[in-house]
C-alpha cells in the first residue's frame, strides 16, 4: 500500500490489496496447483477488496512475464503484515501490463449509473467472445460487480457460459449480499469469502483518501463501516460530532434515568441530518461495545467517540444487551418508515427502565 500522499497506482496488484491475506491465498494455492475454478465468488462487505483482487487475479494471469511453473503460496500466518510476495503477480511493466485496467482480454460487467441492474445486454457483450481465443492473452477475464444486481435475463445469460466453460477463460462474480445470487449461478462458483476489515484498517484507508475530514468523523466512520471502506465514505460527510454529542446526551440520560433528558436529546437524535439509520447504527454499535468491553473484547468505535462510549459505559451489561435488541428492532421500524423521533422516544425511556431495573439487580425485561 502507498504511503499517504502518494498516487494511487492505477490498478492492484495482489500486494496492494490490504487485509485479505487467507482469501488471496486460497486463489494462489489452487491457481499454483494448476486448479484454479473457472467461475469464483468473491463476497465481502463493500469496499473490503473483492473488486481489487479480481483485477489483480486478471493482470497476473495476462502477464506476459508470468512464470510457466509456481511455486506453492507460503503459509498465512495470523498476525502476519501487508503486504507480502505472491508467487502469481503482475509485473506492471511488460506490454500487457501496460494495457491494464483497460486490456481487451477483461471484461468489466456493472451496474450503469443510470440504472439498477446489469442488462442483457452487457451480459451478451461480455460474453460474445467466449467460443473464440482471446484477443492477446492466455486467459479472458469476465468481472462481473456486484453480482447481485444482474437482472434475471442477464444472470441466465451469463449462467449458460459459467454452465459451458471454455479453456482459457475465467469468471470473476462479487457480491455484498451472496443470498440475493441465482442459486444457479452461486452453485456453479467457487466460493472465496473476504473477511470485514477492522475498524482500525479502515479508518487509515479512509485517513488516505480523505485527509482532510476530521480526527471523529474517520473514527465514526471506520466504526460504522461493517468493515468497508465503500461503507465507510459514504459515512464521512455526517456531521460526526454532532450526532456523537446526541449520542452522549441520550446515553447520559438513559443511565441516569432522566425521562425530561431521554426526550430531548431523543428529538435531538431524530432531527441530525445524518439520518434515523446511522443514528440508530451508532447507537448500535455503542452497545455492543459496552458488551464487547465487558469481556475484554475492543471497541469498533475510536476515541473520537470517547463521550459517547462513557456514557453507554454507565450502562450495565445485561440492560446494554437489552438496548441492542431495542436499537434493532427499531432500525426495522425505520425500513417501515416509521417517526424516527418517537422511535427514539421509546428506545430511550425503555432502556432507562432497563438500566433501572439492572442496577436493582431485577431482570431487564419484566
Amino acid at each position: 500500500m502507498p504511503p499517504a500522499g502518494a498516487a494511487r497506482p492505477a490498478w492492484p496488484r495482489f500486494a496492494d490489496v490490504i487485509g485479505q491475506r487467507e482469501a488471496i491465498w486460497r486463489i494462489q494455492a489452487a491457481a499454483t496447483a494448476g486448479r484454479l475454478h473457472h467461475a469464483l465468488l468473491l463476497d465481502g462487505p463493500a469496499g473490503c477488496g473483492k473488486t481489487s483482487i479480481a483485477i489483480a487475479l486478471a493482470a497476473a494471469l495476462f502477464c506476459r512475464n508470468r512464470p510457466v511453473s509456481l511455486a506453492p503460496p507460503s503459509p498465512v500466518r495470523a498476525g502476519g503484515l501487508d503486504p507480502i510476495t505472491w508467487p502469481l503477480e503482475a509485473c506492471r511493466s511488460c506490454a500487457s501490463c501496460r494495457k491494464m485496467p483497460a486490456h481487451p482480454d477483461l471484461s468489466l460487467l456493472e451496474v450503469q449509473s443510470d440504472k439498477t441492474r446489469i442488462s442483457i445486454e452487457q451480459a451478451r457483450e461480455a460474453t460474445a467472445g467466449i467460443g473464440f481465443r482471446p484477443h492477446e492473452a492466455a486467459w479472458r477475464a469476465i468481472v462481473v460487480r456486484e453480482a447481485d444486481r444482474l437482472s434475471e435475463p442477464a444472470a441466465n445469460a451469463l449462467l449458460k457460459s459459467i454452465e459451458e466453460p471454455r479453456e482459457g477463460n475465467i469468471f470473476v462474480l462479487t457480491t455484498a449480499r451472496p443470498a440475493y445470487v441465482q442459486p444457479t449461478i452461486r452453485s456453479r462458483c467457487f466460493r472465496v469469502p473476504l473477511r470485514a476489515l477492522d475498524p482500525a484498517t479502515v479508518r487509515r484507508l479512509l485517513a488516505e483518501r480523505r485527509p482532510d475530514v476530521p480526527p471523529e468523523a474517520l473514527d465514526l466512520a471506520a466504526g460504522l463501516s461493517a468493515g468497508g471502506v465503500a461503507r465507510g465514505l459514504e459515512l464521512l460527510d455526517a456531521d460526526a460530532a454532532g450526532v456523537i454529542r446526541a449520542a452522549a446526551s441520550f446515553g447520559t440520560a438513559v443511565a441516569e434515568g432522566d425521562a425530561a433528558g431521554v426526550l430531548a436529546a431523543a428529538e435531538a437524535l431524530a432531527g441530525d441530518q445524518a439520518g434515523p439509520g446511522l443514528v440508530l447504527d451508532l447507537l448500535l454499535t455503542l452497545a455492543r461495545d459496552r458488551i464487547a468491553g465487558s469481556v475484554g473484547l475492543p471497541p469498533l468505535l475510536g476515541p473520537g467517540a470517547a463521550s459517547a462510549s462513557e456514557a453507554f459505559g454507565r450502562h450495565p451489561v445485561e440492560a446494554a444487551a437489552f438496548e441492542a435488541d431495542l436499537v434493532s428492532r427499531a432500525r426495522r421500524l425505520v425500513e417501515r418508515n416509521a417517526r424516527a423521533q418517537m422511535l427514539f422516544e421509546w428506545t430511550g425511556m425503555a432502556a432507562a427502565r432497563a438500566v433501572a431495573r439492572a442496577g436493582k439487580g431485577l431482570t431487564v425485561d419484566g
